[in-house]
């Protein structure tokens, strides 16, 4: 659940064992998001909402976070490369750059060639 929906809150941390549905929640939020291809996909209207409030407050927590997703990476452990910092930073600066929350990121890099 959210705590807020204040400015202040700057980030959601999704904890949980294995097998509870981390990745699988990341990955429809990442789907409704810039990133995904869920208004170009076969499920252009999203699904209705269930009757359930406990569905209906999950499918709205997540319409909302991914209205504000700009970057995102999934460290794998049998894969080595996603977990090493240089290739999460190279990833998450790729991706910021792409997004169009951060249009002024994409516009500081194209006038500064150093950076």
């Amino acid at each position: 659940h959210l705590s807020s929906h204040l400015p202040t809150n700057r980030g959601v941390i999704l904890a949980g064992g294995p097998g509870v549905g981390k990745t699988a929640c990341i990955l429809a939020m990442v789907e409704r998001s810039c990133f995904g291809n869920w208004k170009t996909s076969q499920l252009e209207v999203p699904p209705p909402k269930s009757p359930n409030s406990i569905s209906s407050s999950l499918e709205d927590n997540l319409s909302f976070l991914s209205q504000h997703i700009v970057a995102y990476h999934f460290c794998q452990a049998d894969n080595a490369p996603t977990c090493l910092l240089p290739q999460f930073v190279h990833s998450i600066s790729a991706q910021m750059s792409q997004a169009p929350q951060l249009s002024s990121y994409f516009q500081l890099l194209q006038s500064d060639q150093t950076i």
